[in-house]
């Protein structure tokens, strides 16, 4: 393995070890019927993002608080599997991550709801982070297509 590969491999490894560690935490806790322990966290976030759907857009989006479990479940699988393809060096990886990243953030680090200015500072950090996420995982899909063209 050349220098190159292996700098660009621990890097990715170093990426991906945050969504691993955060989904497999997830996946321990997960219940099909309930969520587990991260709807208690989940489901208050979710109503607040929906109702700010409703009143910014005046759409109601007909999604049932049972139906969450599908989404936390879709977003570990996103979290797990993209961080595994990420790793392996697959742009696919990289996809999958973009769309938890991005969908996730806005819901679960709403640092503009928080009225405890130290809480309010957590969530503010947690969300900026994820737009960094958001940007190097751009960053390397952008270095991807290049090399593909060269290649």
């Amino acid at each position: 393995m050349a220098a190159g590969s292996t700098v660009s491999f621990v890097g990715r490894l170093l990426f991906a070890l945050l969504f691993l560690s955060s989904g497999a935490q997830k996946l321990q806790s997960f219940n099909v019927t309930t969520g587990g322990p991260v709807m208690s966290l989940m489901a208050p976030k979710m109503d607040t993002f929906l109702g700010h759907i409703k009143d910014i857009t005046h759409i109601d989006i007909p999604l049932e608080k049972e139906h969450y479990v599908l989404l936390l479940g879709a977003a570990i699988f996103l979290e797990l599997a993209g961080a595994a393809l990420f790793l392996a060096n697959y742009s696919a990886g990289a996809y999958m991550l973009l769309l938890f990243t991005a969908s996730v953030t806005p819901v679960i680090h709403n640092w503009w709801d928080i009225k405890d200015q130290n809480a309010q500072l957590v969530e503010l950090i947690m969300f900026f982070k994820n737009i960094a996420l958001v940007g190097a995982l751009l960053f390397y899909l952008g270095g991807q297509a290049r090399r593909l063209r060269i290649d």
